[in-house]
This record gives C-alpha cells, structure tokens and sequence, in this order.
C-alpha cells in the first residue's frame, strides 16, 4: 500500500466522520424543539388537544417525536 491511499484512507475515515457528526446534529437540535411548539398547542394543552393536534398534521418523523414527548410528559 503505498502513501497515497494510506493518506486517502485516512482522509476518508476523517471526512466520513466529520459528515455523520455534523448530520446527527442538526438532528439533535430538531429533536429539542419543544413538543408544543411542534404540535403548536399551548404548553398547558390537554391530552385531547394534542391528539387533536396530532391527528391533524402530517405525521412526520418530527411530529411523531414532538408527540410521544407530549405523551410521556402528560402521563408522567
């Protein structure tokens, strides 16, 4: 193996992770909007206002999310 694919091995496995970590954080950050503001619903609603709100939108993998928070807040 010479140095050349040695150096672009290494410049692969730097760059591959550079690009997954920078993509697993922006998903972090969308998964800390509050729930209520995803659903937009008040931070006080009912369970029965979320479920509204839920059933209302497009279930997207955000809204899944904001509304299993909402579930596990609410029923805690």
């Amino acid at each position: 193996m010479s140095i050349q694919e040695i150096g672009a091995i290494l410049l692969g496995l730097v760059g591959g992770y550079w690009g997954i970590s920078r993509l697993l954080s922006a998903q972090e950050a969308a998964a800390q909007t509050p729930w209520h503001l995803v659903l937009k619903v008040p931070p006080d609603a009912t369970l029965e206002q979320v479920d509204q709100a839920y059933q209302s939108m497009m279930k997207t993998k955000e809204v899944r999310n904001a509304y299993a928070a909402a579930i596990k807040t609410l029923t805690l």
